[in-house]
């Protein structure tokens, strides 16, 4: 074609198969020396493109019956068939604590939370005012349907004077790809005074069509 749409691209460039709507190739920088092209995680790609986000929270816990708990309800995107479904939400988590301290979560379970405690998620894309549809909330209602659910990771650790950590580094073989219209329960319970302890959640949510 006279418009060179099929060039072989820049210097510095390769040209990937297939065309863009526009009917022109897209070009992939190389290192001009070695040819290598160079590439990013897929994690990091939902990060450039506004659907990967982050929740954090850092409290105090005691040892005392009332004070040792500190319960967070996770609720996922409601899957309505349709032109799209809910998208799919891949989680990593990290829990923290100070002294000892004993981590649990929970699937499918029936406990509920105030609207008013939904707390603020933010996007990692910070140039982006696309916000989550996973829900975080905290605290947890106790009603007379305790079912906790099906329990999937517990962790219990830490002494007097060392810290305790549960969860995963970040790795994609370690994320939990949660289930739609599904409700997790993640639980810290303290078995020391003073215990400062920390959640970081982050996620990043993948339309599907099927």
């Amino acid at each position: 074609m006279s418009d060179g749409r099929f060039k072989s691209g820049k210097t510095g460039e390769t040209t990937i198969g297939g065309v863009a709507r526009d009917g022109y190739p897209r070009h992939n920088i190389i290192d001009t020396v070695t040819r290598a092209q160079p590439t990013i995680e897929y994690e990091h790609y939902t990060i450039h493109n506004s659907f990967h986000y982050f929740y954090t929270d850092a409290f105090s816990l005691n040892a005392t019956t009332d004070a040792n708990i500190k319960e967070f309800l996770i609720v996922t995107p409601t899957h309505v068939a349709g032109a799209a479904f809910a998208p799919g939400c891949h989680l990593h988590f990290e829990a923290e604590g100070s002294i000892i301290t004993q981590f649990d979560l929970y699937e499918d379970c029936t406990r509920t939370a105030a609207t008013t405690d939904a707390v603020t998620t933010f996007n990692n894309n910070r140039n982006s005012t696309d916000s989550a549809q996973l829900k975080v909330y905290t605290p947890v209602i106790s009603t007379t349907d305790t079912a906790d659910g099906t329990l999937l990771y517990t962790f219990k650790g830490g002494t007097s004077t060392a810290q305790f950590r549960a969860g995963d580094s970040g790795d994609s073989a370690q994320e939990i790809v949660l289930k739609k219209n599904a409700k997790y329960l993640m639980r810290f319970t303290s078995s020391s005074a003073s215990n400062l302890c920390d959640l970081y959640l982050n996620w990043y949510e993948l339309d599907a069509y099927s």
